[in-house]
């Protein structure tokens, strides 16, 4: 199986991260670490969960773990997007990264 990988890009008011492959205990240890600093640092992420494979339910608390270390809301702001149009893909029946269907037909009528 392939690693977790992400890519950071720079951009004017917000970082976006693009995060690839299966989220495992070991992996979001990492990822945690770079998404508190980049909370931490610029304020505001959006981090695209298109690619990314839930193999355990415990492993999506690093997003709300990032969050919380770098002061919440209204210190640090995060927002996890799907570009693909479909959620994370899990294993195990876990709940797919997926906003609520409140906020996704709120955003595609914007």
């Amino acid at each position: 199986m392939d690693d977790l990988t992400w890519v950071i890009h720079d951009g004017s008011d917000a970082v976006l991260v693009t995060v690839r492959g299966p989220f495992t205990l070991r992996s979001t240890v990492a990822f945690g670490a770079v998404l508190r600093k980049l909370l931490m640092d610029r304020g505001r992420v959006v981090a695209d969960v298109s690619d990314v494979h839930v193999l355990r339910r415990a492993t999506v608390v690093v997003f709300a773990t990032a969050l919380t270390h770098a002061g919440g809301w209204p210190f640090a702001r995060l927002v996890l997007i799907d570009t693909v149009g479909r959620a994370a893909t899990t294993n195990n029946g876990a709940p797919p990264l997926r906003p609520p269907a409140r906020l996704r037909s709120d955003s595609a009528s914007a």
